[in-house]
C-alpha cells in the first residue's frame, strides 16, 4: 500500500507537470495559466454547490431516521472532487469534473461498494436471541452485530 501511494504522489504530479508544458507549448503559457485558474475557480463553485446539495440530503436522511451512508459518500467524493479542482493541473482538473457528476459519482460510489463489501466481514453475536418477540425483537436496541474488517491481498473479484 505504502509503495502504491508514492507511485501515486510521484507520478501523478509528473504526468500534471508534462501536460501543463504540453498544453503551454501548444496554446501559450498566458493561455495555460488562465485555464487552471479558470478551472480552479468553476470547479470550486461547482463543488460548493454541489456539497450544499449533499449537505442537505444528509440532513433530510437523518430527519427522516435514516442513516445517510450514500448521502455521506457522496459528501466525501465531492470534498475529493473540490481538492482535485484546486490543485493545478489537467489531469486532476478531469477527475475532479468528472466527480461532480452525480451519474458518474453514483457509479463510482457502487464499484465502492462491491470492493468494500469484500473486505468486511459481518458476524452476529454468539447466543444472541430476540427480547420478547413480536415488534420488540426488530428494534434496532435489541440487535447486536459484531462487524471486522480483514485486510484481503489480491483477492478474486
Amino acid at each position: 500500500m505504502l509503495l502504491k501511494l508514492f507511485i501515486l504522489f510521484v507520478t501523478v504530479p509528473i504526468i500534471e507537470l508534462f501536460l501543463l508544458a504540453k498544453m503551454g507549448a501548444a496554446i501559450g503559457w498566458p493561455e495555460t495559466f488562465a485555464l487552471v485558474l479558470f478551472t480552479g475557480m468553476t470547479g470550486a463553485y461547482l463543488a460548493k454547490r454541489e456539497g450544499l446539495d449533499a449537505l442537505a440530503s444528509i440532513r433530510k436522511a437523518g430527519a427522516e431516521g435514516r442513516v445517510p451512508t450514500l448521502e455521506l459518500l457522496d459528501g466525501a467524493m465531492i470534498l475529493a472532487s473540490g481538492l482535485l479542482l484546486i490543485t493545478p493541473g489537467i489531469l486532476t482538473d478531469a477527475v475532479g469534473f468528472l466527480l461532480l457528476i452525480p451519474s458518474v459519482r453514483t457509479r463510482f460510489r457502487h464499484s465502492l461498494a462491491l470492493r468494500w463489501k469484500r473486505h468486511i466481514v459481518m458476524n452476529v453475536a454468539p447466543g444472541w436471541e430476540p427480547q420478547g418477540g413480536g415488534d420488540n425483537a426488530c428494534r434496532p436496541e435489541n440487535t447486536v452485530i459484531d462487524v471486522r474488517a480483514e485486510s484481503v491481498r489480491d483477492a478474486d473479484p
